[in-house]
């Protein structure tokens, strides 16, 4: 009864009270997700438009590094390079580019001086939160990307209202 007073107590001096872990848990594995969805739907569509009509590198990076953050993973320049479906140098462009508008950070690898990680920073990982929460708030309708969820996202899907598309030869 305590905890429920101050509880209440909090609420009105408006200070936030935090969510259970749970919460944040549930969140993470949809927000993981739909950045996840939201990559392979433009791999796929890049199988099968020219890939030249919808160049987004700085939009795959941050996909693949909020996604590796969620994941606990760090994310070697060269395999950052990968995904964004550019050429290296002009990859390494735009990880200058991520890195001036504060959304990114490169640092050394601490075991091997010539490897650089690339890690996405607490703004740019709560910029991409916002964003990722916003289409699953269903603030802006339908999100293309979800359609594209897997098997680890159609669970926090269903939780959202959100009806996954049925796999290929079912």
């Amino acid at each position: 009864m305590a905890r429920e007073l101050a509880r209440l107590a909090d609420e009105l001096e408006g200070r936030a009270v935090a969510p259970p872990p749970e919460a944040f848990a549930e969140r993470d594995r949809s927000l993981r997700a739909i950045a996840r969805a939201a990559y392979r739907s433009r791999q796929e569509r890049r199988r099968h438009l020219p890939e030249r009509l919808f160049s987004e590198p700085a939009w795959d990076m941050l996909l693949e590094l909020f996604v590796a953050a969620l994941d606990g993973k760090q994310v070697a320049t060269k395999g950052l390079c990968g995904a964004s479906g550019v050429p290296p140098s002009t990859a390494s462009r735009y990880i200058d580019l991520l890195e001036e508008t504060g959304l990114a950070v490169r640092h050394e690898d601490a075991e091997d001086a010539r490897r650089m990680f690339v890690a996405i920073t607490p703004r740019g990982e709560q910029a991409m939160t916002r964003y990722l929460e916003s289409l699953l708030g269903g603030r802006f309708g339908f999100a293309p990307e979800l359609a594209l969820l897997d098997a680890e996202g159609d669970e926090s899907a269903r939780a959202q209202g959100i009806a996954p598309r049925p796999k290929r030869g079912s």
